[in-house]
């Protein structure tokens, strides 16, 4: 996930192929030996929470199916993982099936290797639209990083694309960058997160920290990218999809709890 391996070929997922119904009662278990509350242990103040989630806590309370979109590039097209059932979309459904086991969440990954912010955002009021999504989870900023997208455009079309993704009466999630020790010196993707952070702030939105999770799991030890070995390699990468799912996961229950009460899971 961290080195932007190309071993695996980019593909785009229409709704029909990428729909997936997922029942709380039939999460699949953790791998073995894999302990999210501790290995994917943050901060509180990276955790991320506060502002609400209210038409996925409105989906809870009435008792219907909770459809999420996800759309990005590489990782989340599930670039770096051993399967499409070991990336963060599909593993958020199963820890979402965990926290509320009597709800049904829908998948739609829409994500595409290799797509600015601008082409995601084009893509809203058609593919996204006909989705009809409870919550959008916007993975982006990498992509303009690495092509030099003007800092001025790219913010503008963040807030633009959250104001688009709000008329479809949809929550919106952001996630920015991932956190990579090897790519610090080759690529500055810290006034891209600088942007994203203002466009959610000021649109109300909600950010996963993704970059700042990651970097403090290497700090830690928790996950290390040095070992040459193609094994641990691939054991980290399956490991960090693994923690991104838990996180988002948790932060999607505090701020449905934070809008809606308890209630929202009975």
């Amino acid at each position: 996930m961290i080195r932007n391996r190309r071993t695996r070929p980019g593909y785009g997922l229409g709704l029909a192929a990428a729909l997936f119904l997922v029942l709380g009662g039939t999460a699949v278990a953790a791998a073995e030996g894999f302990d999210p509350t501790t290995t994917c242990a943050v901060p509180e103040e990276i955790a991320g929470a506060g502002l609400p989630l209210p038409h996925v806590a409105a989906k809870l309370k009435a008792r219907e199916a909770v459809r999420i979109v996800v759309i990005g590039s590489g990782s989340s097209a599930g670039l770096g993982a051993s399967s499409l059932a070991e990336a963060y979309p599909m593993r958020l459904t199963r820890e979402l099936g965990r926290l509320f086991p009597d709800a049904k969440f829908e998948l739609v990954n829409l994500s595409k290797r290799g797509q600015l912010a601008s082409e995601m955002e084009a893509r809203f009021v058609t593919e996204v639209a006909a989705a009809h999504p409870a919550l959008v989870i916007w993975q982006t900023g990498t992509v303009d990083a690495v092509k030099g997208v003007d800092l001025a455009s790219f913010g503008q079309v963040l807030e633009t694309g959250i104001d688009k993704l709000r008329a479809l009466d949809a929550d919106v999630i952001l996630i920015n960058s991932q956190y990579s020790p090897h790519t610090l010196t080759a690529l500055d993707t810290e006034p891209y997160r600088d942007y994203l952070r203002w466009a959610v702030q000021s649109r109300s939105a909600i950010l996963f920290n993704r970059y700042a999770m990651m970097e403090y799991w290497v700090e830690q030890g928790v996950i290390d990218f040095s070992s040459p070995s193609k094994v641990d390699q691939a054991r980290n990468d399956d490991l960090v999809h693994g923690c991104i799912a838990y996180r988002l996961a948790r932060q999607i229950e505090s701020a449905v709890k934070s809008g809606a009460g308890d209630d929202a899971k009975e």
